[in-house]
């Protein structure tokens, strides 16, 4: 009785922080309104079955009709996955919109739906809610495992390869949207597979481990505790990217923006333009034979950065290699930045510790330790 006590009080806390989270990002207006009306029905498919677990103790709970509406706030569990995976393609793809063929994801919440529907009529709804035994109930539970085991992995393989994109680029997406995604995948990854060894003993138990249960619980609990601390610390996850608000009624069509790209990123390679100090975006557009706006539109929303970041990156590589090279061959650390394009010691050791993480002289160091060291 204590225990339930605690993890009442527990998924009491956790469904208000889950609740709160999604009102913020339901009135959010300068956010990246899909991706957080996504992640905002996200939380609440978790928030209103964890209310209902605390519901189904209470006395009320003793009238059937009120045991039906629990049991349909526990199916929402068939939303979770689906609605993980298609907020990591929101937040990836700031064209992404919701389609038709998009409904398909929902097929399973559906005929989760229409058979929980038929058992009502059959049975009792405190016999939906407490049986561990029957065969439909079994199926119907490796039905809701299945999904969020395929969605999982589906979502994780999704974030690895456009992990992989980003760096085949040389973009540098906003590592918070990166770490963020990362997080939402891990933890809530983690209490699903926590939930689903929690169902499977419960089948082969016909009753369910207490000590997994608080498990469950208790990590839902953190992960929402630490996404409200996130989210207070680092509101920006939520926001639309400026650049993307410019360009959002630009004419450039996603095949051309495309065929830019792969134009831009062979012109950085084989002619290295930003070996010149004075490069502007005017002068590498005129070089690519593009206009200048589209360019500006192509780094800003493929690439997520601004010029000045996009051609530092650049000019830091070459730096980097550089010094590789039998360490610079003698020369300054200065000298080697001046030949890759920078004009000023000031602007280079800002762009250096930016993309690197470490001063110019900390990489010098580091190189030569590794020369030092042993075979």
């Amino acid at each position: 009785m204590v225990s339930f006590k605690v993890i009442d009080i527990l998924n009491f806390i956790t469904s208000f922080q889950l609740f709160l989270l999604a009102g913020f990002l339901l009135s959010y207006s300068r956010g990246r309104k899909l991706s957080n009306r996504i992640l905002a029905v996200f939380f609440l498919a978790h928030a209103v079955p964890v209310f209902g677990s605390i519901l189904v103790r209470w006395p009320p709970t003793s009238r059937e009709p009120f045991l039906s509406l629990v049991g349909i706030f526990s199916s929402l569990v068939m939303l979770w996955g689906p609605l993980l995976y298609l907020y990591a393609r929101s937040l990836a793809n700031s064209r992404f919109g919701l389609r038709g063929r998009h409904t398909s994801h929902f097929l399973p919440l559906l005929l989760y739906w229409a058979y929980s529907l038929t058992f009502l009529r059959r049975s009792s709804p405190k016999l939906f809610l407490t049986s561990f035994k029957g065969t439909e109930f079994i199926l119907f539970s490796a039905l809701i495992n299945l999904v969020l085991i395929a969605y999982m992995a589906a979502t994780l393989l999704f974030l690895r390869n456009y992990r992989a994109e980003l760096k085949k680029s040389r973009s540098s997406l906003h590592k918070i949207d990166l770490s963020w995604l990362s997080f939402i995948c891990l933890s809530f990854g983690l209490i699903w597979i926590v939930g689903i060894v929690h169902s499977s003993a419960a089948i082969i138990r016909g009753a369910p481990l207490l000590f997994l249960t608080i498990l469950n619980f208790t990590l839902l609990f953190i992960t929402a505790t630490i996404m409200v601390f996130f989210s207070l610390r680092q509101p920006e996850v939520f926001r639309e990217d400026e650049e993307h608000l410019r360009y959002e009624k630009s004419p450039l069509a996603k095949t051309d923006a495309d065929l830019y790209l792969n134009i831009l990123l062979k012109t950085m390679d084989n002619a290295k333009p930003y070996l010149e100090p004075g490069l502007t975006i005017l002068g590498l557009a005129k070089k690519m034979d593009i206009p200048a706006r589209y360019l500006s539109q192509v780094i800003n929303e493929s690439l997520r950065l601004n010029f000045f970041d996009f051609i530092n990156r650049y000019r830091v590589d070459d730096v980097k290699r550089k010094l590789r090279e039998a360490d610079g061959g003698g020369r300054t650390i200065l000298e080697i930045a001046f030949d890759a394009g920078f004009n000023s010691k000031a602007a280079f050791h800002r762009a250096f510790t930016k993309f690197v993480g470490m001063s110019p002289t900390e990489y010098r160091e580091k190189l030569n330790r590794a020369d030092q060291e042993p075979a």
